[in-house]
């Protein structure tokens, strides 16, 4: 599993490629530490998590999701997730998990929704 990170219109957007399951779940859980963790100086920037790179998603990784998404509702920041491969979108679906995190088919649609720069045509990337 990989996970790579940048900032872009004023979102954390972390993008994750790879299998996300028991094995891999904690390296995940690790990679997304950093962007749970208190207050810093710019305070609480949204996450969007890029799953385009994602082939494979067990029950490890939904909780790993569903942790982030809890430490960012109490820090009242904005999580998504995106691009999501079929088979994995329909687990999400299934499993209701889209009522938990918010789900959009593209980067482009997630950033118009949580961005804090979204008011700005540049920054829907």
């Amino acid at each position: 599993m990989e996970v790579t990170t940048q900032r872009s219109g004023g979102v954390d957007v972390i993008q994750v490629a790879g299998r996300i399951d028991h094995e891999k779940a904690g390296a995940l859980e690790a990679a997304l530490s950093p962007h749970l963790e208190g207050p810093k100086a710019d305070g609480h920037p949204p996450l969007l998590l890029d799953m385009a790179g994602v082939s494979f998603l067990t029950s490890a990784g939904l909780r790993v999701l569903m942790i982030a998404a809890k430490t960012c509702k109490a820090q009242q920041r904005p999580i998504a997730v995106t691009n999501l491969q079929p088979m994995i979108a329909e687990v999400v679906r299934i499993s209701r998990f889209d009522l938990v995190i918010p789900v959009y088919p593209s980067v482009a649609d997630a950033m118009a929704a949580i961005s804090p720069s979204s008011s700005s045509p540049a920054s829907r990337e």
